[in-house]
């Protein structure tokens, strides 16, 4: 077969490609998601993409493989022009051998840090990483609930107002979006999607230095009380954050007071007190706290500090709750109380 032969073969080969798209592959995975046995008919469809034309002259059997686990442009030998899978082909492939969840990426995952106190953010290697909107809510989500999920949940939790239908294609494309910025976050078993091992979560460090306190007794850093002050994930409204919040500010109170608690026996009151009133701020109507901090003041002789307190506290539980202080706050100090 002589060249101009060859070249008006190649012709309709890169015709047929650019109908396709180089990303048909990914889209054909996503459009088969729900039907029966999809795995399979993406495979069938992946070895379709790899079948050269007729006419055209077959590859080696290794080489076509080499080609698919690569994602490499197809070579010509011999001035033969070959055909090879579309671009897409690489990633509908990456998906049917069981990898990370999505396909290809812009950057290349060293180390990750997730925060939902005090705002959304993902860190990759220190710099701040944009996502979608629904990738935030995925990655908020599987942070919150410091287990994999399965993804039926899942769509069902972050898109509630949609039907199973539209919920389920809302997480393909968030799982799409997000792993072609941070390839390789997420990690699925068994139709289950959760955070890849070795990812860091400020929410877990609250829980591991609660645990830390009840078994011994730290000491007041402005690092945990920083960590303990952060709010979880406070610029978002969904339903399914509210009792995950409520748990969580009840654990961030106890640890606070902990803390303070320490160090007020062991004679740090200046840390006691960076401690208890963290703890107030959380909850300005919390006596357990406030006693705290009339008792780190009594103990550096401010006396007026204490007494200052007391009536603050005392007149807000009067104007919220037309409650008084507990006969033990009032022993404190009795000269006010009475």
């Amino acid at each position: 077969m002589g060249p101009a032969k060859t070249a008006d073969l190649a012709g309709p080969c890169h015709s047929r490609r650019s109908q396709l798209g180089p990303n048909v592959g990914h889209v054909v995975a996503d459009r088969l998601c729900g039907q029966p046995e999809p795995r399979k008919l993406a495979s069938a469809f992946l070895h379709t993409l790899a079948r050269p034309l007729p006419g055209l002259p077959r590859f080696p059997q290794k080489d076509r493989e080499a080609t698919l686990s690569s994602g490499r442009s197809p070579s010509t030998r011999a001035g033969h022009a070959t055909t090879w899978p579309c671009p897409g082909a690489r990633r509908l492939e990456a998906t049917l051998a069981g990898g990370p969840v999505g396909g290809t990426s812009t950057t290349q995952v060293r180390h990750v840090r997730v925060e939902v106190l005090h705002r959304f953010r993902v860190l990759v290697d220190g710099r701040f990483v944009a996502l979608s909107e629904g990738s935030q809510r995925l990655i908020g989500c599987l942070a919150v609930a410091d287990q994999p999920r399965p993804r039926t949940t899942l769509a069902g939790t972050l898109w509630p107002e949609r039907s199973e239908r539209d919920a389920h294609a809302s997480l393909r494309q968030a799982l799409w979006r997000l792993n072609r910025n941070v390839s390789g976050l997420l990690e699925q078993e068994n139709q289950h999607i959760g955070l890849a091992r070795g990812t860091e979560v400020d929410l877990h460090e609250i829980y591991r230095l609660s645990e830390a306190v009840s078994e011994s007794e730290p000491r007041v850093n402005r690092q945990a009380v920083r960590l303990l002050e952060g709010d979880l994930l406070p610029e978002w409204s969904y339903d399914w954050l509210d009792g995950h919040r409520e748990s969580l500010r009840q654990v961030r109170l106890h640890t606070l007071e902990a803390l303070a608690r320490n160090d007020l026996n062991a004679g740090r009151t200046a840390t006691a007190l960076v401690a208890a009133l963290a703890a107030v701020g959380l909850d300005q109507l919390r006596e357990s706290a406030r006693r705290i901090v009339i008792a780190a003041h009594l103990a550096e002789g401010n006396t007026a500090e204490a007494v200052r307190q007391y009536v603050r506290f005392r007149d807000l539980l009067w104007e919220e709750l037309q409650l008084r202080p507990s006969r033990q706050l009032q022993e404190m100090l009795p000269e006010v109380a009475s």
